[in-house]
């Protein structure tokens, strides 16, 4: 998982199993949608990383991190490195995988 700064100040999140793989075909050669309409966000900086997790684990922030964090809560994330421990936070974890370990 990771997240860019781009050069208009908006931040672009994905997850991929290989950042310099996704960096290339996704922002540098304009595959992406976010991108592709909107020019002014190139250049970008990879500001976040959240390396070795497992893939499910990894799928859950991603899906966390687009649902309930705005601008200042993926600033405060870049700045101290931590995902915020319980609260909203845990009980979505929870929720995502007994979900999944239903089916």
């Amino acid at each position: 998982m990771y997240i860019v700064k781009c050069a208009d100040g908006t931040y672009f999140s994905g997850l991929c199993r290989n950042l310099k793989k996704a960096l290339n075909t996704e922002i540098y050669n304009r595959q992406g949608e976010w991108f592709i309409n909107h020019p002014e966000r190139l250049p970008v900086i990879v500001v976040f990383t959240d390396p070795g997790l497992f893939f499910r684990e990894a799928y859950a922030k991603f899906q966390y991190l687009r649902k309930q964090f705005d601008k200042p809560m993926k600033e405060r994330l870049i700045r101290s490195k931590m995902w915020p421990i319980g609260g909203p936070y845990k009980k979505y974890l929870m929720k995502k995988f007994e979900i999944e370990q239903k089916t």
